[in-house]
């Protein structure tokens, strides 16, 4: 049998074989591997990626794990300003006992109650906060307490009470016993008369 013509016998084959002996063109099983070698590896750098932030929002509350779940202890914001703050930071509160208190942009650590909540700068000691009725206002406009929840922001204005003994705080405000200890501790709390959400 005649093998196949050649145009210049001393140029490079053209024999249809080359294509299954060499192992080169586009449809060769290494071209192929290689294709898929990077379309599993693309999605394997993407998938880790994905789990190392969500590590990473589980230790330091950021990340996808904690989208649309503010950590309370992570609230930022405005700084808090109002002639209310020294009172809001001072260890003994019993210097301002009967004086009147507003601050803007507190942090809310702990709901208790719709009424009752601790209050404060992040990694401080909270104040107790009792809102004296279920509901605040803004401008006119009536906003229900149960809007205020942990990792919000809120206005506050009203004075500064004197702390009842720790069984009377656990009793009427549902405080656990460390946080009435702590209370009888700080000598006073936060009673508002108005406590707004403060929308971000």
């Amino acid at each position: 049998m005649a093998s196949p013509i050649r145009a210049d016998p001393g140029g490079p084959r053209r024999d249809p074989e080359i294509r299954k002996t060499s192992g080169a063109g586009p449809e060769s099983p290494r071209s192929r591997r290689m294709v898929w070698y990077w379309f599993w590896g693309f999605w394997i750098v993407i998938f880790a990626a994905a789990i190392a932030w969500g590590v990473w929002g589980a230790a330091a509350g950021n990340g996808w794990w904690f989208l649309g779940h503010p950590n309370p202890s992570n609230v930022s914001g405005p700084p808090i300003n109002g002639p209310g703050l020294a009172a809001l930071q001072a260890p003994n509160k019993q210097p301002y006992v009967g004086q009147k208190f507003q601050a803007n942009y507190v942090p809310v650590q702990k709901k208790i109650s719709d009424t009752v909540f601790l209050v404060g700068p992040k990694n401080a000691t909270p104040t107790l906060l009792v809102i004296k009725n279920s509901t605040a206002s803004r401008g006119g406009v009536a906003r229900p307490s149960t809007n205020i929840d942990a990792g919000t922001l809120i206005d506050i204005t009203g004075t500064v009470e004197k702390s009842p003994p720790p069984a009377q705080a656990q009793n009427e405000w549902k405080l656990s016993s460390q946080e009435a200890t702590q209370l009888a501790r700080q000598g006073g709390y936060i009673q508002a008369t108005i406590a707004f959400y403060v929308p971000r």
